[in-house]
């Protein structure tokens, strides 16, 4: 491995010319790596002055000098007007900038932009004019009901250079976009901020930033959005100058990158990302994520993410990983994580968090991984100080692929039930209330600890148990069962039996009888021949009883 970060850096060399974000002037610099001190990857800068208004953007402003009144415009593709917007169907604009700069006309106001189920081949422009007192709010139907279709000519969406300017856009398909001179931001380049939420990229692509580029000083959320086919060298998602967040956002089998497989974090850049799924991305360095700002990852899934350097992430700066799972991911140096800090003021730290078949590196022989404490690592690669870390596990026993596992955001891979990182957060150092999929720290298993990673095991009943039935006897009813499909996490410590001679069998009181854990069928005698029974199987664990089977019947007859 080398000793300095020269010895990862990519033949590359590129020119800035143009404008920083305000017409600042960029020096032209001569970039042949990223280890050259300049901290940020030479691009065609594009001064976002002279990009947006030669396109005619309009504007939104976040501050409200004066109260705003709340105005709805619809657009359809049955829509007929191009001007106003303010009807539904044939009423609305059937394009989405002649809403936008309906919109314009409304300085202050609130404006809600409903765009109904279609297919909008536009490329939209929001700038800032200098109006003061409403924000913008676009609304599709559903990322598989409105498609914003950029149809290869440019980015479907740019939000001009103006720190005033708010704009939210959900519910939309944003595809085909391929950049501002294919250079910049493939679907969306911002200059604002801007927040999408429920949206899809689809086959969106730029050199720098394949779904989004975010400027320096600009703001960019990302939350609950999925990326599809998109592609770019410099970031395969989001290439990120400013501040961005991304939140429950799934990324997965972005390929041919050269830095960044999902993010590509500048020396200028503020990343935050939680609860998010990376999986199978890869990139020449940083197979998932490529940190040279700061960034502050929690309760991330990385899995079976790729790269020639840091396969999960590659950090050259600071970056703080809380309660995050790296999992089978693979390089030629850092398959999980790769630290190269040349600074002890820059750092790696990992706290509560699974590594698992996924090693770490280090260059210049300095700098390791901090141990933040409570790590679960399948090897020893990360040098764990070992006083509350697990090192060398054989045994946590994370699930082989990713599910939902109950998670309304992106799918993660569950923990085992005698995961070796189970419990090893003791309950003041559970600073994260819930795991990725929204689940309660600590969980129901001790409930005085937390577990390492992005998962949380829970504890719960058993599940009901199944294929009961029932024969008759000699004043006597034989029940059988199967064991319940789910032990809840915890061993089943038992049944209980309830029998009565009506149909809706009560299971509260003392049970008919309590058969063992081991035991799938009881025998219940002195009964009364002729008269019908009918009975229920509850499965008990440490946590209480399940809900009850299915109810059988029968009658003794002598």
């Amino acid at each position: 491995m080398a000793s300095h970060r020269l010895g990862y850096l990519p033949a590359v060399t590129l020119h800035l010319v143009n404008c920083l974000p305000g017409g600042k002037m960029r020096r032209d610099v001569d970039h042949v790596g990223r280890g050259s001190g300049l901290g940020l990857l030479a691009r065609w800068c594009r001064g976002a002055f002279g990009i947006l208004l030669t396109i005619g953007f309009f504007a939104v402003s976040a501050s409200a000098a004066s109260a705003a009144t709340d105005v709805t415009l619809w657009v359809s593709t049955e829509g007929t007007a191009t001007t106003g917007c303010t009807g539904t169907g044939t009423s609305a604009c059937q394009t989405i900038t002649d809403a936008i700069a309906a919109a314009e006309d409304l300085t202050t106001n609130d404006v809600t932009i409903d765009v109904a189920a279609g297919t909008y081949d536009e490329n939209l422009s929001i700038q800032d004019s200098g109006n003061v007192g409403y924000t913008l709010t676009i609304n599709g139907a559903g990322s598989t009901a409105t498609i914003l279709d950029g149809t290869k000519s440019g980015t479907d969406i740019a939000v001009s250079n103006n720190t005033n300017v708010a704009v939210t856009i959900s519910g939309l398909e944003i595809a085909d976009g391929s950049g501002y001179d294919s250079d910049l931001g493939g679907a969306v380049l911002n200059a604002a901020t801007l927040t999408l939420k429920n949206d899809e990229f689809l086959d969106d692509s730029a050199e720098s930033g394949g779904a989004v580029y975010n400027e320096e000083g600009a703001t960019v959320t990302l939350a609950d959005d999925t990326f599809l086919g998109v592609q770019g060298s410099y970031g395969g998602a989001v290439d990120n100058l400013g501040t961005a967040t991304l939140t429950d956002d799934t990324v997965s089998g972005m390929s041919g990158v050269v830095e960044g497989g999902v993010l590509y974090n500048n020396s200028t850049g503020t990343a935050t990302l939680t609860d998010d799924t990376f999986s199978a991305d890869s990139a020449e360095y940083g197979g998932a994520v490529d940190n040279l700002g700061t960034a502050t990852l929690t309760d991330d899934t990385l899995s079976g993410d790729s790269a020639d350097v840091g396969g999960g992430l590659y950090n050259t700066s600071t970056a703080t990983l809380m309660d995050d799972t790296f999992a089978n991911d693979t390089a030629a140096d850092g398959g999980g994580l790769l630290n190269d800090t040349s600074s002890p003021s820059k750092s790696l730290t990992v706290t509560a968090s699974i590594i698992d078949a996924a090693t770490c590196a280090y260059a210049g022989g300095t700098y390791r991984v901090v141990d933040g404490g409570y790590n679960v690592e399948s090897d020893d690669s990360c040098a764990f100080d070992g006083s509350t870390s697990k090192v060398d596990s054989t045994t946590i026993d994370l699930a082989s692929t990713l599910a939902g596992n109950g998670s309304k955001g992106p799918d993660t891979l569950a923990l085992g039930v005698g995961s070796s990182a189970i419990g090893v957060v003791p309950q003041a150092s559970c600073t994260v209330a819930t795991d990725e999929r929204g689940v309660h720290r600590p969980g129901t298993f001790g409930k005085t600890s937390c577990d390492a990673g992005a998962y949380e095991f829970q504890t719960t009943v058993p599940s009901a148990p199944r294929n009961v039935s029932a024969k008759r006897g000699n004043e006597s009813i034989t029940i059988k069962w199967s064991a319940p499909s789910s032990s809840g996490g915890l061993a089943i410590s038992g049944y209980r039996l309830f029998c009565g001679k009506n149909k809706s069998v009560s299971t509260k009181g003392t049970p008919t009888a309590k058969p063992s854990a081991k035991t799938t069928s009881t025998k219940v005698s002195k009964l009364k021949n002729g008269t019908e029974y009918y009975c229920v199987v509850v499965a008990t664990n440490a946590e209480g009883s399940s809900p009850a089977s299915s109810t059988v019947h029968a009658t003794p007859k002598a």
